[in-house]
């Protein structure tokens, strides 16, 4: 395994599990992932130029930082439906049947949805809209952290 590979992936994983749990948090939690995705990119650039002494260039910063934030998407898209299977979270039909009851939606409206939500190509959409907004997001954090973390020289291992 190469030595950038290591850091995405450690990164990756880190900050997978660091979305899963800020999803959970109600009104800012959308705000924070997208502040978890940006530093997994950070994450990986530091953990990279901070092991092996050496400065990357920005766009070495940001491909990393991609990668990053799409393993990063993946795994917080797994932990989350593992933890909506065994109930340690709300599933969407809980926060739907909420909807019904507190009279913020009509029945009808909810089975609509809830026909939609069932489909397997939900779940696909999902993670590839996952997946863009992390590469992107990953990408701006490796390039703050290429530019953040230089070790003095321009580029001497790159």
């Amino acid at each position: 395994m190469s030595n950038k590979m290591q850091s995405i992936l450690l990164s990756g994983v880190a900050s997978g599990v660091l979305v899963t749990l800020l999803a959970n948090i109600p009104i800012v939690g959308g705000c924070l992932c997208c502040l978890a995705y940006i530093g997994a990119g950070v994450m990986s650039t530091w953990h990279y130029t901070n092991s092996y002494e050496l400065t990357i260039a920005g766009g070495t910063g940001a491909s990393m930082g991609a990668l990053t934030g799409v393993i990063a998407s993946v795994a917080s898209s797994v932990l989350g439906y593992i933890s909506s299977k065994l109930g340690l979270t709300m599933t969407m039909e809980e926060a739907f049947r909420q909807l019904e009851e507190s009279g913020q939606m009509p029945p009808e409206q909810i089975d609509m949805i809830m026909g939609l939500v069932e489909s397997p190509m939900f779940y696909a959409g999902l993670l590839l809209v996952s997946i863009i907004f992390g590469a992107a997001l990953g990408a701006a954090g490796g390039a703050i952290g290429a530019s953040a973390f230089k070790k003095g020289g321009a580029f001497p291992n790159e």
